[in-house]
C-alpha cells in the first residue's frame, strides 16, 4: 500500500473544500481516499489557529466514535477464538454486570451491544478518574440508568454499551481496553501515529479542536481529552492515512501483514445487516453502520468529540474508501459535502430522500415537547415544515446551550429531514404509541421521551 501526496487531489477538491470550512468556521480537515490500494491524501486549513500550523496528512486528530469499529474488531477476534457468542447474555461473561432490571439484566447480548439494541441511555461522561479501574466503575454506574426498552426492541444509540464491550475485552485479555486494541488491532496493522493516550498522540503533529457552534468565531474546544471510561467508545486519535490502513484491512479477507486477525466470516458478519436503524443510517452492522448510495452497499461510521468531527465511509463494491477528519464542531457540515463528491466520483453518488407532505393533523400530533438528560426538544409545525428548537447541554462539558432553530421536510409518515443549519440532510423520526400517539422522538440516533409542556425545566431561560 503507498501512499502519495496527491497534488491533483488537492486541486481537485480546493474549491469545494475551502468555501466550506470558511462558512462554517471549521479551521481544518485532513482527506485521503483509498482505492485498490493506493491512498491519495490532501489537507487543508489550520491545525491549531493561534500558532498557525497548517494541517497535513499527518496531523493526528481524535476521531471519536469511529473508535466503536476498532472495539468491535477486537470482538469479533473473542467470537473468532470461540471465546463468546454473540447471542449469549454479557452476564455469562461479567457476572456481576446490573442493568436497572432484572429482567433487562438477562436479556442483554453481546450482539445488542455491538448493534445499538440496548435500551439504555447511554451517554453518561462522568469522569470516573484516570486509573485502571475506570472503566469498572462506568459499567457498574449502569445499574442506575434508566431502561428506556427492553433490550433488542428499539434501536438507539448507545456510548455506554461500547463501554460494557470494553469490560469484556478487560476480563479476557487481563489488561487495560485500550491496550488490547493497541497489541490486537493497531500494532498488527500498522497503525504508527494512532493511539488513546494523549502523550504519544502530542509527539506528532496535532489538530487542536475548536468550538464553532455557538460562537462567532472559532474557539479552543476545552477538555481536550474525553474521559478514560470512555475509551471502547471513543477516543482514539489518529490521522487519516492510518484510517484507511485501517478500512484496507476490512476491504479484505481478515489478514494483514501475513497474519490473520480475523476470519473472512467475521468480517462478512461485521458488515451484514444486523438491525433496522434509524437517522444515523437505515441499517446497522456489528460496528458499522449500513448506508446506501444509489443502490451500492457503503458502511462507516462517523465520530464526534469536544472540537473534533470525524468519517470514514467504505464501498466494498468499488474498492474505494475514504476519511476525513476536521477539527471544528461544524466539521460534519464540511465533510458530508466531500463525502458526497468523494462518492460520486467513485460511482456511487448519495441520493436524497424523497420529500413529501403530511396533513396538518398528522403535524399537529406529532408536534409538543421531548426530553433526555442530554436536553429538551421542542417540535412545531409550520406549513408543510416541522420546526425543532432544542435546548442542549453538552455531555462532555456540562455547558448548556440553545441550538439553532431547525427546520425539516418529512420523508415518510414519521421520519424528516432537517433541511438547513450544519444539520442539513440528517434524519430523525418518531416513535409511535399503539393508538398512533408520540412516545418518542429520535434524534441524533438517542430517545427523547415526549412530556407535557410544563413537566420539564428547561436548560436555558425561555
Amino acid at each position: 500500500m503507498t501512499a502519495i501526496a496527491d497534488r491533483t487531489l488537492q486541486s481537485e477538491l480546493h474549491d469545494l473544500v475551502m468555501p466550506l470550512l470558511s462558512r462554517w468556521k471549521v479551521p481544518g480537515i485532513a482527506i485521503a481516499t483509498w482505492q485498490d490500494g493506493q491512498i491519495r491524501e490532501a489537507a487543508f486549513g489550520t491545525a491549531n489557529l493561534e500558532a498557525g500550523h497548517p494541517v497535513t496528512p499527518g496531523t493526528v486528530f481524535q476521531i471519536g466514535s469511529i473508535t466503536k469499529v476498532f472495539t468491535a474488531t477486537a470482538v469479533m477476534q473473542l467470537v473468532d477464538a470461540w471465546r463468546i457468542d454473540l447471542d449469549a447474555p454479557v452476564v455469562r461473561y461479567l457476572p456481576d454486570f446490573r442493568l436497572s432490571t432484572p429482567e433487562a439484566t438477562g436479556a442483554l447480548t453481546v450482539r445488542h451491544l455491538l448493534t445499538h439494541h440496548t435500551g439504555f441511555w447511554g451517554d453518561d461522561f462522568t469522569d470516573r478518574g484516570s486509573g485502571d479501574d475506570a472503566l469498572a466503575k462506568a459499567v457498574a454506574a449502569l445499574s442506575g440508568v434508566r431502561q428506556l426498552t427492553p433490550p433488542g426492541e428499539s434501536w438507539a444509540y448507545c456510548n455506554a454499551g461500547f463501554q460494557v464491550l470494553g469490560a469484556i475485552l478487560e476480563r479476557f485479555h487481563g489488561k487495560p481496553v485500550e491496550d488490547v486494541i493497541r497489541d490486537r488491532v493497531f500494532k498488527p496493522l500498522g497503525l504508527e501515529r494512532t493511539t488513546f493516550r494523549v502523550g504519544e498522540a502530542i509527539t506528532n503533529p496535532v489538530a487542536v479542536g475548536y468550538n464553532t457552534l455557538t460562537t462567532t468565531e472559532p474557539e479552543v474546544a476545552r477538555p481536550y481529552a474525553i474521559t478514560r471510561a470512555m475509551a471502547a467508545a471513543g477516543t482514539i486519535m489518529g490521522t487519516v492515512g492510518d484510517l484507511l490502513k485501517f478500512a484496507a484491512f476490512h476491504l479484505g479477507d481478515g489478514k494483514a501483514n501475513d497474519l490473520r486477525l480475523l476470519s473472512p466470516g467475521a468480517v462478512a458478519e461485521m458488515q451484514h445487516e444486523q438491525v433496522a436503524a434509524a437517522n444515523m443510517a437505515p441499517h446497522w452492522g456489528l460496528g458499522w453502520w449500513i448506508q446506501d448510495a444509489a443502490g451500492t452497499k457503503t458502511i462507516g461510521h462517523g465520530g464526534s468529540t469536544n472540537g473534533h468531527r470525524a468519517l470514514l465511509t467504505i464501498v466494498p463494491e468499488k474498492r474505494f474508501a475514504c476519511a476525513m477528519l476536521t477539527n471544528g464542531s461544524n466539521g460534519a457540515a464540511v465533510y458530508n459535502r466531500v463525502e458526497r463528491h468523494l462518492l460520486a466520483e467513485a460511482g456511487a453518488p448519495r441520493v436524497d430522500p424523497q420529500e413529501g407532505r403530511l396533513p396538518g393533523a398528522a403535524m399537529a400530533n406529532l408536534a409538543g415537547r421531548y426530553h433526555a438528560p442530554g436536553g429538551d426538544i421542542t417540535v412545531g409545525a409550520d406549513g408543510d415544515r416541522l420546526v425543532i428548537d432544542t435546548a442542549v447541554r453538552n455531555a462532555l462539558t456540562g455547558a448548556e446551550y440553545a441550538a439553532p432553530t431547525r427546520r425539516a421536510a418529512a420523508i415518510g409518515d414519521t421520519e424528516f429531514v432537517i433541511k438547513d443549519t450544519e444539520m442539513e440532510g440528517s434524519r430523525f423520526d418518531f416513535l409511535l404509541h399503539p393508538d398512533g400517539t408520540p412516545r418518542f422522538l429520535r434524534l441524533g440516533g438517542r430517545l427523547y421521551d415526549r412530556v407535557a409542556h410544563d413537566a420539564v425545566t428547561p436548560l436555558t431561560p425561555e
